[in-house]
């Protein structure tokens, strides 16, 4: 049963990507023109004997195109893959009060969106974009206490980066690409950077970004430039100081037995491992636990436990099937309902919104409280990272047209951050 959820996961993840990322589409038009226009993908590198810690070092200012779309003729025309698509939208001549609220709650906008006067009541756009930079479940209350991953570098590897965004602009010490097919800005990259680093929308806001674009896909879903970005970084460890190596890499991508280049990923990981580096994607039983993300209504409280829930991605199948979501080494974070920064044209200080997340999100946030983790314990293993946050886990009873469900474990930072420091 779990290979069965295990493949509902991954290739839903593989699917948002090749619309735009785990989180909302972009516009197909737009995506036509930009991100066919390399015929083959490209590899851009930098001399890695120039690495200085603190010191920029990017292969390429990576060009944010413009997003251009189509007027809405009707408002259900935005209702695609999902969700309620209002990005780089004017909806201001339409009546959006009679929106149904499973619409409503599964919303996506951002600081372009143009509003009507009389909104959907309740419906917020300003409060929802605030409490969607929240990286929830207390993590700000440890930026609060000085854990901030100052000092710890995360690595990435997504799509072409938009590069001038003031989430992780000062952040940012390295870029590369690696058999990357995007021309231009994408929006994940910028959407998974303000996660793990953002300086209000991240967990670990002032941990160091190194970055490497790199396409999983040209006619079919292929890992191997994945890997090889991977051993690309195992390669810049080597010239960075003992005391300022990559300790976590984020991958927003999944594969299952019989995908092309998981046996190449797979050695790719247990290899970054010996090198001391954690890598975390959508697969992360070769570390001994399963992640999964999580949700909650749209006004919630971030910060609370109790209000968490399945994220909208896999929800109707956890009510159809939890016996598959009954496992020990299960750890759960933040997927819905965030904001994050956005990638076009001078955006370098908007945002979008989604309230559909992706299960994309979870690795860069679980990188970021990783980082939070070592500037806690630096010697911290990743055997024991992983075992202190399941033991501290939370599991809680969701109550689903008059049944209890057991969710669980919900990742605890407070609880991980203490038994570390004890």
């Amino acid at each position: 049963m779990k290979k069965v959820f295990s493949k509902f996961v991954i290739f839903g993840c593989v699917a948002g990507l090749l619309l735009s990322g785990c989180g909302a589409a972009q516009e197909d038009d737009w995506e036509r023109e930009h991100f066919e226009a390399y015929e083959q993908p490209q590899t851009l590198q930098v001399d890695i004997s120039r690495l200085q810690s603190g010191k920029k070092l990017l292969a390429r200012q990576v060009p944010a195109g413009p997003w251009k779309r189509e007027p809405l003729e009707d408002v259900t025309q935005a209702f695609k893959y999902g969700q309620l698509d209002f990005r780089h939208r004017d909806v201001s001549g339409f009546d959006l009060t009679g929106i149904p609220a499973e619409q409503i709650e599964k919303i996506s906008f951002d600081s372009a969106t143009v509003w009507p006067k009389e909104l959907p009541p309740g419906f917020d756009p300003k409060s929802i974009i605030e409490r969607g930079k929240d990286p929830g479940l207390g993590i700000r209350t440890l930026h609060q206490q000085g854990w901030t991953g100052k000092g710890i570098n995360i690595a990435i590897v997504d799509q072409a980066l938009y590069q001038e965004h003031t989430e992780y602009k000062d952040r940012l010490r390295f870029y590369e690409e690696y058999l990357c097919s995007d021309p231009v800005t994408q929006m994940h990259g910028a959407a998974v950077s303000s996660i793990a680093v953002g300086k209000t929308t991240g967990v670990a806001s002032k941990a160091d970004l190194y970055y490497i674009a790199s396409t999983a896909w040209s006619d079919d879903y292929d890992l191997t430039p994945i890997a090889g970005a991977i051993y690309r970084f195992i390669e810049i460890n080597k010239q960075l100081p003992q005391d300022d190596k990559i300790r976590v890499l984020s991958i927003s991508n999944g594969y299952i037995e019989d995908t092309k280049g998981a046996k190449e990923m797979e050695q790719a990981i247990a290899d970054a491992k010996k090198e001391g580096i954690f890598v975390i994607c959508m697969n992360t039983d070769m570390h001994g636990f399963d992640i999964l993300g999580c949700g909650g209504e749209m006004t919630s409280d971030p910060n609370d436990p109790q209000s968490r829930m399945p994220a909208f991605e896999y929800r109707d199948y956890y009510w159809q099937h939890p016996d598959e979501f009954q496992r020990v080494d299960r750890l759960i974070v933040p997927q819905d309902n965030r904001t994050y920064a956005s990638w076009t044209q001078n955006s370098e200080k908007s945002y979008e919104f989604s309230a559909n997340g992706g299960v994309s999100w979870t690795a860069p946030w679980l990188a970021g409280f990783y980082a939070l983790c070592l500037e806690a314990k630096p010697e911290m293993t990743i055997d024991e990272f992983v075992a202190v946050c399941l033991q501290t886990g939370e599991t809680i009873s969701i109550p689903h047209e008059g049944q209890a469900y057991t969710f669980g474990k919900i990742l605890n930072p407070q609880k991980v951050v203490d038994a570390l420091t004890a």
